[in-house]
């Protein structure tokens, strides 16, 4: 859960006052872990939203393509091929609204019988 500024901006003159961390938080009753970031950073009420930083590594555009023309790869070899996380590609994939689907011309092809059962007649 989100702070406000001000809560922010109190704590960190509490603690830069000589007061300590773990007092601090339990006075303003936040994490500890909230109060050794805000002290450690330049301007105590600046909030950055966690995520990602960067833009995606790999174009929607090559990631559709390379689902046509290969459809039975699976989302770790498309990681693989990219060279990315299992998450980018799922990640994208899902943005592109492409879901794996069963495919019979695939299955087709793989040898699933048992030897020596017989089919009933």
């Amino acid at each position: 859960m989100r702070c406000s500024s001000d809560i922010r901006r109190r704590v960190v003159k509490f603690v830069r006052d000589g007061g300590g961390k773990r007092e601090a938080a339990l006075r303003f009753g936040v994490g500890e872990a909230s109060v050794y970031r805000w002290v450690a950073q330049e301007d105590a009420e600046t909030y950055t939203k966690p995520g990602p930083r960067n833009s995606r590594k790999i174009s929607r555009h090559d990631l559709s393509e390379n689902v046509l023309n290969h459809a039975d790869w699976t989302i770790a070899d498309r990681a693989r091929y990219f060279k990315v996380s299992v998450f980018c590609i799922h990640y994208n994939l899902k943005k592109l609204r492409i879901s794996r689907k069963k495919n019979d011309a695939v299955h087709a092809t793989r040898h699933y019988e048992k030897e020596g059962i017989s089919a009933s007649s």
